[in-house]
């Protein structure tokens, strides 16, 4: 029996079509998966479902009727929920008043919360999903993994037949990962349906019954998800062929030492000391809370506590990112809303923000206008209107794709990666590795820091491994493996 059905769904944005005619069936207590590249058309097929979008044109039939759904609140009264990439909370209440906060337990006959009955009630709730989360700790000092587990036990709570999941594991490392999957797997066994939006393939295949495919909108195909491989559903999401985390041959000849890093010391690491030499992918690999994120920070802005880092062979002294771009250290943040992009400015002027070209106060527009190209060009950046549109307006990996090509227009020889295809689809994680292993040939360094366990070993030369901040593993050549970086990370 179909729980969902959407039926020639149409949504535009001003010029934009993001979804034409797509008609899509989810039968109950199954895994549904959806897939596609950046700007496909996914979030918003999530969003419409939800009610934060209304359909230009279409029907949605839940549970065998018709329904209007023009808000959140009417999507959760009927029984759907949410867990987007961008899950609302309030910090700054507990586990237990986010889950009961639209109703509030109160003690009989007086105005009064019940604490007890709300903290007893969803200790049961999250003891019934196997989680271990302290139902008092307020929701800021939960990991991210955490708050998506939370935000699926609140569906619970609310009784929804029906659990939309954008992008659930964007930030999660495998364990995490795991977890997650179990729980969607006890939903799936008490009837509960699951929506799981997602641009990863591996784990796509790994817990869906169903996916279907979007391309620019429009719906490719619904498919039995064990019909599928990687290279299929890749085919289908970008209609083209790709090669998919394959190692990679020995594509540069390593040269002089670049950046050498000694003994360093910081916040949740200790006595870290490596390498990287030119023409060489060096991959940090580990769980989250090993250090590495912490020490790709301190090396970028310098907030370590001892140690040294060494460039071209000389000590340099890092005090802020700007000390660490003129020391010729090039750097891609893992948040790219956060920490990276001004969405309102033009692709161009986010290239050249920190390094305009010209005088000073004297800027040249039009030599960054053709300088800009050439690099968006190179990594073949997909915006319409060119290197002035607002980056806003560009899918998220093509926005990644400005941020790596600001690294590219300062021409630095070392660039330090972090998490430099988090969020975005197979076709543009493809065009982005591609052109990391041109720049190794080229003679850069690369400091690739990633959660993604296959890209560490289908890209580098040598892989170091983090836990407990300190390096437990290091690998290189046909020594780097999946189940050599998993167990050097997990044991201890």
């Amino acid at each position: 029996m179909d729980i969902l059905q959407l039926k020639n769904i149409t949504k535009r944005f001003s010029a934009t079509v993001a979804l034409q005619n797509v008609s899509v069936a989810l039968q109950e207590g199954t895994i549904h998966g959806v897939c596609g590249e950046n700007g496909a058309g996914k979030s918003t097929l999530g969003k419409i479902i939800f009610g934060i979008h209304q359909p230009d044109i279409g029907k949605i039939i839940f549970k065998g009727k018709e329904v209007s759904i023009p808000n959140p609140h009417r999507a959760l009264t009927i029984g759907i929920s949410e867990s987007f990439q961008e899950t609302y909370f309030i910090p700054e209440l507990s586990v237990a008043e986010n889950i009961f906060l639209v109703d509030i337990p109160m003690r009989i006959g007086l105005p009064v919360i019940s604490w007890k009955s709300m903290y007893s009630s969803t200790q049961e709730l999250l003891d019934s999903l196997g989680m271990e989360i302290d139902v008092r700790s307020p929701m800021r000092k939960l990991s991210i993994a955490e708050t998506v587990l939370v935000s699926i036990a609140r569906a619970i709570h609310h009784k929804s037949d029906l659990i939309v999941l954008d992008e659930p594991t964007a930030s999660f490392n495998f364990k995490e990962v795991e977890n997650l999957f179990a729980l969607m797997r006890i939903l799936k066994k008490r009837g509960v349906t699951t929506l799981f939006i997602s641009h990863k393939l591996g784990e796509i295949l790994e817990i869906t019954d169903k996916v279907t495919v979007l391309r620019d909108g429009k719906k490719i195909a619904t498919v039995k998800t064990n019909k599928l491989n990687e290279e299929k559903l890749a085919s289908m999401m970008c209609g083209r062929e790709l090669s998919l985390y394959k190692k990679m041959q020995d594509y540069s000849q390593i040269g002089r030492p670049l950046l050498k890093v000694e003994n360093l010391c910081g916040n949740n690491f200790i006595d870290v000391s490596f390498e990287l030499y030119a023409g060489e992918i060096l991959g940090i690999g580990g769980l989250m809370g090993s250090g590495k994120d912490e020490l790709i920070r301190a090396i970028v802005d310098g907030s370590f506590h001892s140690g040294s880092i060494i460039r071209n062979g000389k000590r340099i002294s890092i005090r802020s990112p700007n000390d660490s771009q003129k020391n010729g250290l090039g750097y891609v943040p893992p948040d790219r809303h956060l920490q990276g992009l001004i969405p309102m400015l033009s692709v161009r002027s986010n290239m050249y923000i920190r390094n305009p070209v010209g005088k000073p106060f004297l800027v040249n527009k039009r030599r960054e206008k053709v300088l800009s190209k050439e690099f968006t060009d190179r990594i073949l950046l997909k915006a319409p209107l060119g290197v002035e549109q607002v980056v806003s307006t560009l899918s998220g990996g093509n926005q990644q794709k400005v941020l790596i090509s600001r690294v590219l227009a300062s021409n630095n020889d070392v660039l330090i990666l972090h998490e430099p295809t988090r969020g975005v689809d197979v076709g543009a994680k493809t065009e982005i590795h591609r052109l990391m292993t041109e720049l190794a040939k080229e003679g850069r360094g690369i400091l690739l820091c990633s959660s993604e366990t296959e890209e560490l070993v289908s890209l580098t030369n040598r892989v170091v491994v983090m836990r407990g901040g300190r390096i437990v593993g290091n690998f290189k050549g046909e020594a780097i493996n999946e189940e050599e970086i998993v167990k050097s990370s997990l044991e201890g």
